[in-house]
């Protein structure tokens, strides 16, 4: 895994760095919010660790960004700052960022919240591959609008010809037992029938 660490003050940047590589993680550093933004975009990390007060763009600036950026928007953010009034939190959990840490700071709970982010990062990772292992295998068999339906909401699609009954759905919308390479929508209703061949 690789932690990038965005902080102006080299002091806190190698004590973080240094619990960090004690983790065998793999750690970037940036003294400024402008390298970290560059950092995140050609060097891929796993997880950011914003400081606010940094020159160039503030931890703000940068989470806001990254969070813009569709590239970039699935990499958590953790905030560790000396700001610990409650209006900073709520912006920086406004603008995306994951979690937020005041400093000074215990090793152990800095240690827990990177698992724990890294740690959901690797199950978000693996699902969105297995959401797109399933896209790019259906969409050969069916219209991508029902792999989007399935991938979105598969309680209203039945693979195989069936409709998946709902109070929305129409008494017109009816699956075949064969396997057709169909897509029906009721005008109507939210009902949904898709079918392989």
């Amino acid at each position: 895994m690789r932690v990038l660490i965005a902080e102006d003050n080299i002091d806190s940047r190698q004590l973080v760095e240094d619990i960090l590589t004690g983790l065998d993680i793999e750690v970037l550093a940036a003294p400024d919010g402008l390298q970290a933004l560059e950092l995140a975009r050609t060097a891929s990390p796993d997880l950011i660790i914003l400081d606010i007060n940094m020159p160039g763009l503030s931890g703000f600036e940068v989470c806001a960004r990254l969070k813009a950026d569709a590239a970039l928007a699935t990499i958590p953010v953790l905030m560790l700052t000396a700001l610990d009034q409650v209006d900073d939190r709520v912006k920086a959990l406004g603008l995306g960022a994951d979690d937020y840490l005041t400093k000074p700071f215990n090793p152990r709970e800095l240690v827990a919240r990177v698992n724990t982010r890294l740690r959901a990062k690797q199950e978000a990772d693996l699902l969105r591959a297995a959401q797109q292992q399933m896209r790019s295998t259906f969409e050969r068999f069916v219209a991508p609008e029902v792999v989007q339906q399935l991938l979105a909401d598969p309680t209203h699609v039945a693979l195989g010809g069936g409709c998946k009954k709902s109070p929305s759905c129409s008494p017109t919308c009816k699956g075949s037992a064969r396997f057709r390479s169909t897509w029906t929508r009721s005008a109507s209703s939210s009902c949904s029938t898709a079918t392989l061949s």
